[in-house]
């Protein structure tokens, strides 16, 4: 066992001089001990090491120092240790084996060794955390219930005499102040210095008040000495409790023992809450890279079957696909259980909350951007019941529209997009002022923001604004842009504006051979409000007749599959049947023939039409919040022409019916026909790679022959350039180049 040197340090002379000579010999232990050597000396004893032949272990032996031999007092508290001790059986209490007095009147006892450092001296040389300190308060504070239960009090409970073993027990040492509770006082007084009770160091007796006002100032300096990991707070008021100045006032041990508990109880709870939440972020990286390597997974799958690979290798690619998915699901699903764990621990952890909340809040943006109205009201409530302040913007509804325009000053309103029966549509308009507009509050959701200048076409951009969030157009970098305002018949009558921004191209998993996700950058762009119809190309062969350009003529005839279409040739010219109502979109023509009469309006207008991109065609259809079908998220056949809206499946006259319109004001995107694209048919639009040996061209849109889910505005379909199709036709597109307003130079 080891002591300090200065653990018993009297408050007043000690009662009896020493009479030995303090350089008297060695004791003479009795012959079943082996003396190894000298462990330390305290205030009145010396402590040996020793080897117990008879039960063949280590002990120590405690003997009555020389200087103090003969002196009665101290020769009594030493043997009334060993019995005090032996009469404690708690495994805070280092155990007696056996006592006695030595030749020479030098009473003794030999007890378990005990190897370790004091709590004196842990928190002398760092700083341990606060948990560690209320532990071992504790622990000491169910030794002196042990005792108090007994009659027995300590006397002298302080930093020096509490000992961390090497086995991490904590043991409460050196009872030799102390002696049965409210037993009279012997004249002696004391103990530590700071540790002793106002009432002992007035002369009163041991008590268990005086034990609580020692373990109190034990509390008192271990919060001072810790690194407060935990927070003092309640700590500081248990130690202030317990060391009133006056014993009445004081806290009794079982309160204080049970306000120790708690307070551990909490934190070692928040700490097993942190632990999880720790665990949750480092799930919540592999759960977001496992999602992405799902993508790539599904993309590499879908890539293969795009290039027309056997269907074994395909087959395989979409078993890895999946495999992917369930195992971003599963890293996915142990994000959230360890949140919910660390709940468990914890229930007002507010960074687990926080964290919650913000997985439901991206879940509720996926929801919203699909269109899933039960998952959204789900993730919605899960949002409130967990956010702490985050999301508060997010639910309170509304977002902060800054808009600017080139040129300004142009008259601002907005109308929300809502789905009424099946069809998204316009609310009445709110006057927002004119631009520039500044963080105006607008209602959060799908926008239609419509630009007003005087001697300028009007301007209608979408916009979708996130509740909490800031909104408005953006250029290609991401920097705010200005809507460009054009001069008054710059789109024209027939055809319609759709304003520079981005838009989700692709992701929808419903559409056939449909792109990945991606966000896009499209630059303004004008596309022809209709297809073209049968009776403007037969304008434009007419014109070719007339000008002699014969082979252009037949390369632009409509045929199909062998059969002429409603316009062909005889010896006097061209014919349009006039069976045929004028009115029908032209189809049976090649994308050869498409491109043809692309560069015939360019030299007769002298604008520049042309075949549109694919992603351009896209965004005219979907808009900013990547509808399904031009006219929202659910297919109803009537309001396009697809193959179940007629009697006969033929087509109809463009414009009809009025539902299949985009929130650019483009008609017939949904059925009727489809359009060329000028794009070669390639699995990424712009990449290098083409995945069919032909030289294919994209083709978009859905036609009157087409059942609900190739009507899907994502769709994509290819042709052959030379070949003509009975459902595929023409809508042509104009890029813009920003000019001037008059009078700006």
């Amino acid at each position: 066992m080891t002591t300090d040197p200065d653990h018993t340090l009297p408050t007043r002379p000690l009662p009896g001089g020493p009479t030995g000579d303090p350089r008297a010999a060695p004791p003479a232990w009795p012959d079943r001990y082996e003396v190894r050597g000298l462990l330390g000396r305290g205030g009145m004893a010396d402590v040996y090491l020793a080897w117990d032949r008879d039960l063949q272990r280590e002990v120590a032996l405690k003997v009555l120092s020389a200087p103090w031999v003969g002196v009665a007092v101290w020769h009594d508290r030493l043997l009334a240790e060993a019995r005090l001790l032996a009469s404690l059986d708690h495994v805070g209490v280092v155990p007696v084996f056996a006592r006695g007095v030595l030749p020479g009147d030098r009473p003794w006892y030999a007890m378990r060794v005990v190897r370790g450092r004091t709590m004196k001296a842990v928190l002398s040389a760092s700083a341990p955390r606060l948990s560690w300190v209320v532990g071992r308060v504790l622990d000491v504070a169910h030794v002196l219930a042990h005792a108090h239960q007994r009659g027995i009090v300590h006397g002298d409970v302080s930093p020096s005499n509490i000992m961390i073993g090497q086995d991490d027990a904590t043991l409460l040492l050196d009872w030799g102040l102390g002696g049965a509770s409210g037993g009279g006082s012997d004249g002696v007084v004391a103990g530590t210095p700071g540790f002793v009770a106002p009432e002992r160091r007035e002369g009163g007796p041991p008590s268990p008040a005086a034990d609580v006002f020692a373990l109190g100032r034990v509390l008192e300096r271990g919060i001072e000495a810790s690194d407060h990991d935990g927070g003092p707070g309640p700590l500081s008021d248990l130690a202030t409790a317990a060391t009133a100045p006056r014993s009445t006032e004081r806290m009794d041990l079982l309160r204080l023992r049970d306000g120790l508990r708690a307070w551990l109880d909490g934190t070692e709870a928040r700490r097993r809450a942190l632990a999880y939440l720790r665990a949750a972020v480092d799930l919540r990286d592999e759960a977001d890279a496992a999602e992405v390597e799902a993508v790539r997974l599904r993309r590499a799958a879908t890539r293969l079957h795009l290039q027309g690979s056997d269907r074994e290798a395909v087959w395989s690619a979409e078993d890895r696909a999946g495999e992917g998915e369930v195992a971003a699901a599963l890293a996915r699903a142990r994000e959230l259980s360890a949140l919910h764990a660390a709940l468990e621990s914890a229930p007002g952890l507010a960074a687990a909350h926080q964290a919650l909340a913000d997985h439901h809040h991206a879940r509720l943006l996926a929801a919203r951007a699909r269109g899933d109205r039960p998952a959204q009201a789900v993730h919605r409530t899960l949002v409130e019941r967990h956010d702490r302040g985050v999301h508060a913007a997010f639910l309170a509804g509304g977002a902060s529209l800054s808009l600017s325009s080139d040129p300004p000053g142009a008259r601002v309103q907005v109308r929300r997009l809502v789905e009424v029966g099946r069809r998204v549509v316009g609310t009445e308009p709110i006057p927002l002022g004119v631009t520039p507009l500044a963080d105006v509050l607008v209602p959060d959701g799908a926008l239609l923001v419509e630009l007003h200048l005087e001697g300028h076409d009007p301007v209608r951009v979408p916009v979708v604004a996130t509740a909490g969030a800031r909104c408005g157009p953006r250029g290609a970098d991401g920097s705010a842009r200005p809507v460009r305002l054009w001069p008054g018949a710059t789109v024209g009558p027939n055809a319609c504006l759709v304003p520079a921004g981005w838009f989700p191209a692709g992701g929808d998993p419903e559409a056939g051979d449909g792109l990945p996700a991606q966000d896009v950058f499209i630059d303004d762009f004008i596309m022809q409000r209709d297809p073209v119809t049968v009776a403007e190309w037969g304008a434009f062969l007419t014109v070719l007749h007339r000008e002699g350009r014969r082979d252009d003529l037949r390369c632009c005839l409509p045929l199909a599959a062998g059969e002429p279409g409603p316009i062909t040739l005889d010896g006097h010219g061209v014919v349009v049947d006039e069976a045929v109502d004028p009115r029908l979109p032209i189809t049976r023509i090649s994308w050869l023939a498409a491109r043809t009469y692309a560069a015939f309006l360019r030299a007769r207008t002298g604008l520049g039409w042309r075949l549109p991109r694919e992603l351009e065609w896209e965004k005219a259809a979907r808009g900013p919040e990547g509808r399904a079908f031009p006219w929202g998220s659910a297919f109803e056949a009537d309001f396009t022409r697809c193959v179940r809206s007629a009697a006969e499946v033929q087509p109809g006259p463009v414009g009809e019916p009025a539902d299949d319109v985009s929130v650019y004001g483009v008609r017939g995107l949904g059925g009727n026909v489809r359009a060329w694209c000028a794009d070669r048919w390639q699995l990424v639009p712009g990449s290098s790679e083409v995945d069919v040996a032909e030289d294919l061209r994209v083709v978009r849109g859905g036609s009157y022959s087409s059942v609900g889910a190739y009507c899907r505005s994502a769709g994509r379909y290819a042709g052959r350039p030379d070949r003509g199709y009975r459902a595929t036709g023409v809508r042509l597109v104009r890029s813009l180049e920003h000019r001037s307003a008059p009078g700006r130079g």
